[in-house]
């Protein structure tokens, strides 16, 4: 079972990539904690796509379960081991739905004065050379967060990210 603080979004005075901590003795969670992206980044596969920290978009589409801790129950996301459907596109509540269904771990997403910081686990160890990257839809009136999945090739690099631990 999950404890409450492996949500707790870290306070950080600068940049900083992901970093994966493997659970000690090989089983168990991962746990996880830094930038998922930073202000003023633009992916690389949607130029006109950019991060802002100041952004109106509170994560409400991505946090959409709660999370039955050992010592608090917390409102998280699923983080997937893949993208929800984008050939043909899926609806933003679809997409958010799949997501849901193909968790393999849960995260907290946040601003801070950098861009998107997270925390949270995966229900296994990560093997390089994977990150995390955000599932992004646009609902019309601006791009909303329903997802966060591995992947070997964030569309939102944070500069200094390295090959997880195997």
């Amino acid at each position: 079972m999950a404890y409450r603080g492996w949500f707790d979004l870290p306070r950080l005075t600068r940049p900083r990539p992901l970093v994966f901590h493997p659970h000690r003795g090989g089983a168990g969670p991962t746990l996880f904690s830094g930038h998922l992206a930073l202000s003023g980044q633009r992916h690389l596969d949607h130029p006109t796509f950019t991060i802002d920290a100041a952004d109106r978009d509170e994560f409400e589409c991505f946090h959409t379960a709660w999370l039955e801790c050992v010592d608090a129950d917390v409102q998280v996301g699923p983080v997937t081991a893949a993208h929800a459907s984008t050939d043909p596109p899926l609806t933003l509540a679809a997409a958010a739905e799949w997501s849901r269904v193909h968790a393999i771990g849960w995260a907290r997403v946040g601003h801070d004065q950098h861009g998107i910081v997270t925390a949270g686990y995966l229900a296994g160890r990560v093997h390089p050379p994977l990150s995390l990257s955000g599932d992004w839809r646009d609902d019309g009136t601006g791009w909303r967060l329903v997802g966060v999945s591995l992947t070997a090739d964030p569309g939102l690099p944070v500069p200094g990210w390295t090959t997880p631990l195997g």
